[in-house]
């Protein structure tokens, strides 16, 4: 048990005990069950996204950090260094879901050839 005068205070340890619920965060009502996940400010990629798709399409191993250099130099000004992060975060969505559309694309061509009538064999 701490006593007064050590590295704690003996009287805030007590009013931390009593007030433990002071510290808990409110429940959240329904209207802020997605507290966070919406977006702050503009994306500074919309107007450029189409370029940045189409390049990736023709290369999606490409390095997203060399893509971002590249926007620099094509739009002086428009992206500082601090968004490159956020690009990157782009890029990697991007990724997830065209691999995702390859897998789906997959899966439904795999169930619509296992289906009699609708296959190479016969």
């Amino acid at each position: 048990m701490l006593r007064c005068g050590e590295s704690c205070s003996h009287d805030y340890i007590h009013y931390i005990l009593l007030n433990q619920d002071l510290l808990k965060s409110p429940p959240l009502d329904e209207t802020d069950s997605v507290r966070g996940w919406w977006r702050t400010r503009p994306d500074p990629f919309s107007k450029v996204w189409a370029e940045v798709e189409q390049e990736l399409g023709i290369s999606p191993s490409a390095d997203a950090k060399a893509l971002f250099m590249e926007l620099q130099q094509q739009y002086p000004g428009k992206f500082s260094d601090g968004q490159l992060r956020t690009f990157q975060r782009r890029v990697k969505v991007w990724r997830v879901e065209q691999a995702n559309d390859r897998i789906e694309g997959e899966t439904t061509a795999k169930t619509l050839s296992s289906i009699p009538g609708n296959g190479d064999s016969g």
